[in-house]
Parts: C-alpha cells; sequence; structure tokens
C-alpha cells in the first residue's frame, strides 16, 4: 500500500547535487549458522548499480535509458576470457514506469536452502534479513515510484515499511522492500541447472566453485538475480530435497 503526499516540483535543486549524488546501502539473509553473500545497492543520479560480495568481476547495472544489464566489469573484462569479445552477460529492458505509477524493476532472491555453512556476516554496516524455513526464500525486490507529471513526492508511507528509500536525481523513488516467498518446482530446477554447470566449471578448470548466480523471472515478468550455493553439504541436500 502506498499513500504518497505530492507537492509541485522544486526546481531550486540544482543540478549540481545530482550530479554528486552517490547512496550505498547493503544487506544479506542468515540464520544462526548459515549466511548469504553481501548485496550492495550503489544510486548514481538515476542509475542503480547492484553487485555482490561473491565476485568483484561483475555487477548488475539499472540504466535509466532503460537498459538493464549483468556485465563483467570494464577494468576487469581483459581477465575474463567469455568477456573478451562481450562484457555483457545478460541484458534485458526495463518495465515502464509512467507517471503516477509504483512499479517493480529487479529483485535479489536468496533462498534458505542456498546460505552458505560458516561463512561469517559482513563487517560493514549492512542490513540483517532473518532467513526462513526450508523451502522458502527472501524476495527483496527494487521498485521505483514515478510521480505524476510536475510533482514530487513530499512523503510517503510504505506498507509494508520498506528496508531502504531514496529520492533519484528525476524525482523517482526508489523503494526496496522484502517478502518471503515459496520456492516452486520451477525455480528450484533452474537452481539444480546451474548448480551443476558450476560444478562441472570448476571441475573443468581444476578449481572449486563455491557460489554462482542464476538469473530469474516471475509471472510478471520482472528479472531477478538469485543465488545458488554450488558446493552444498550432503546433510544440507538431504534435508532440502
Amino acid at each position: 500500500m502506498i499513500e504518497p503526499a505530492l507537492g509541485m516540483l522544486d526546481e531550486s535543486v540544482s543540478q549540481a547535487q545530482h550530479m554528486a549524488k552517490k547512496t550505498a546501502f547493503r544487506f544479506f539473509v542468515a540464520d544462526d549458522d548459515r549466511c548469504s553473500l553481501t548485496w550492495s545497492l550503489t544510486i548514481q543520479k538515476n542509475d542503480i548499480y547492484v553487485s555482490n560480495s561473491g565476485s568483484k568481476h561483475d555487477k548488475i547495472s539499472l540504466h535509466e535509458s532503460g537498459s538493464y544489464q549483468w556485465s563483467v566489469r570494464s577494468e576487469h573484462q581483459a581477465s575474463v576470457p567469455f568477456a573478451l569479445n562481450d562484457r555483457h552477460i545478460a541484458k534485458w529492458i526495463s518495465p515502464s514506469t509512467p507517471p503516477g505509477s509504483l512499479t517493480r524493476q529487479f529483485y535479489v532472491l536468496i533462498a534458505s536452502t542456498e546460505l552458505e555453512c560458516g561463512r561469517p556476516r559482513p563487517y560493514k554496516k549492512s542490513t540483517f534479513l532473518q532467513a526462513p524455513g526450508i523451502g522458502w526464500a527472501t524476495r527483496v525486490d527494487f521498485v521505483v515510484f514515478t510521480p505524476p507529471a510536475g510533482k514530487q513526492v513530499t512523503s510517503a508511507t510504505w506498507e509494508p515499511k520498506p528496508i531502504f528509500e531514496d529520492r533519484l536525481a528525476s524525482g523517482k523513488l526508489l523503494i526496496v522492500t522484502q517478502s518471503t516467498i515459496p520456492i516452486d518446482l520451477h525455480t528450484a530446477t533452474k537452481f539444480d541447472a546451474v548448480r551443476a554447470m558450476g560444478k562441472e566449471e570448476g571441475e573443468k578448470h581444476g578449481k572449486i566453485t563455491a557460489r554462482a548466480l542464476a538469473k530469474v523471472q516471475d509471472a510478471q515478468g520482472i528479472w531477478g538475480m538469485a543465488e545458488v550455493l554450488v558446493k552444498r553439504p550432503s546433510s544440507e541436500r538431504t534435508a532440502s530435497e
């Protein structure tokens, strides 16, 4: 539920302030013994960047232009063999954001079965999200509210309360929400396929691949990224199967 208070657009906010805008937010999912990667959100003007602690080589870019990308970072392109010709792993178009709309743009999915035993919690300031039970996942949505033309949001009440919110340079609001959802058979099958691929790649290159990411899509057509634990203890496999 959204109850925004709208006012006239304030043109006195300088473009210089917007140019310098850079906001960071971090979150992770954990229980007593297991922990996810730490996910980071950075805002630069109207562009949103999502990354995680599992890889320094790639990031997700949600550009104001509507071009959304999962890419190898340009500074690491030369060291990643499959990215030499094209550093973009996946590209897609953003959902439309008409005036007055509240639209999901992207999500991170962290299933309870994919948490890593013994993984230390982050030392940097991060928002802790309690892990759900087996068969369930934490879904973190990145939602954009677009005010009507000529208006700006002066205050807003959200239900449920967001875990993070901030205003983009354009005046749109970015809201990050948390929910708990069941893992369906299609998603579980996707996890298993990515897990098998991760093991195969690890064996091919003579190293252990601990974690991987899976590009997922919900029933409404929204794209997201899910954590996959490639090397899972046998006790966890038995408990979840």
